[in-house]
């Protein structure tokens, strides 16, 4: 019984966190000078290096790297940075799916064993609150790239 109480002050207490993120992501401020939306391009959710930088001068959807003075030389380091991870917390969503998928499939497959019915379980439960934990961390990111970036 316990046990249960704990999961579910735990999946109320990630819903409200995830909730808040999702609210707090589209109230992000968004800067002048940032790429069209036609030009973010990704592939299966996983942002191109790309996305936070500014536009070009010319106003096509080449980015502009910056060619100005140190400061913005590091911001534009640190934007693609944080691209870059934003997509590797991404791949690692389809990395806990996978796992959650694995899981259960063992769970099927154990034929009433009961010591590889735990494993499975197991399995399932640490890929559920991976997959938890990924998604938060990727809007915090998502979030302080377009924070940055624009």
């Amino acid at each position: 019984m316990k046990l249960q109480t704990i999961f579910l002050k735990m999946t109320v207490s990630l819903i409200v966190i995830f909730s808040a993120l999702a609210i707090a992501s589209n109230a992000a401020p968004q800067k002048a000078h940032a790429l069209p939306v036609r030009c973010q391009d990704s592939f299966l959710t996983i942002p191109a290096w790309y996305n936070y930088l500014p536009e070009s001068e010319e106003g096509d959807c080449q980015p502009s790297l910056g060619d100005g003075d140190e400061e913005e030389q590091v911001n534009t380091s640190l934007v693609i940075g944080i691209t870059i991870l934003e997509g590797l917390l991404k791949a690692s969503t389809f990395v806990a799916l996978v796992m959650i998928f694995w899981g259960s499939f063992k769970f099927i497959t154990s034929q009433g064993n009961p010591d590889n019915a735990t494993k499975a379980r197991q399995t399932v439960i640490n890929a559920a609150i991976g997959f938890a934990i990924v998604l938060i961390a990727s809007q915090i990111v998502a979030y302080v790239g377009r924070t940055l970036g624009g």
